[in-house]
């Protein structure tokens, strides 16, 4: 006499569901939402805040301690950084105010990175000679 396969119907069903509640997992992940800024290997803040672009120039944005450890950083590394790349680092290069904030272009946020680099492997400061002859023009 002939049967009637009820189960095999509800093993489908249930394979397919469980099938596609796993994929799900793997095809719609939840979003990743920052919730800490970067911080340098001190474990303190580095002052970048992130991009800005504006048309096809792209700007980096720093925080008034960003601001300020460029500055440091350039005090520290300027006669180095010139004879290293032949660029002559000052005060504020590359930066000017926006909002509150203060944006860099992408050439001295560059520079930036391999000062901040420079400061990370310990690299000894500008010996006073070394400034001192700067000043002067024989560096």
């Amino acid at each position: 006499m002939w049967q009637r396969k009820k189960p095999m119907k509800f093993k489908v069903i249930l394979a397919s569901s469980l099938l596609a509640i796993l994929c799900s997992c793997t095809i719609a992940p939840h979003p990743v939402v920052g919730t800490a800024r970067v911080g340098d290997a001190e474990g303190g803040v580095n002052g970048f805040m992130g991009f800005r672009t504006d048309g096809c120039i792209r700007y980096g944005i720093l925080d008034d301690s960003g601001r300020d450890r460029y500055n440091i950083l350039i005090s520290l590394y300027a006669v180095q950084f010139k004879s290293a790349y032949g660029v002559k680092l000052s005060t504020d290069a590359g930066i000017h105010p926006w909002h509150g904030l203060w944006l860099i272009d992408k050439e001295h946020l560059t520079y930036f990175t391999w000062l901040c680099q420079w400061s990370r492997d310990r690299q000894s400061p500008d010996s006073l000679l070394d400034k001192g002859q700067s000043a002067v023009g024989l560096k």
